[in-house]
């Protein structure tokens, strides 16, 4: 999950009285990762085996085999 501005790895910590930093678009590793951002989201979109489910809760179960780490999985 990405928050606001991670999508192109800014820097500072977003804040709520300021917009984003999108000079940063104008450096090339920070174009680099929302050009990665973008593919990742187009791949998950088009392979409906990542996204199947999410929003369904039998897409997601628990594993309670291990009491103390139990964790959600998609299926």
């Amino acid at each position: 999950m990405l928050f606001m501005g991670q999508e192109f790895a800014q820097w500072a910590e977003w804040n709520h009285d300021a917009e984003l930093d999108w000079a940063l678009l104008n450096e090339p590793m920070h174009e680099g990762v929302r050009n990665l951002v973008r593919d990742l989201n187009g791949l998950y979109r088009g392979m409906k085996a990542l996204h199947w489910g999410d929003c369904e809760p039998s897409g997601l179960f628990v594993d309670r085999t291990r009491r103390c780490r139990a964790i959600g999985l998609c299926v």
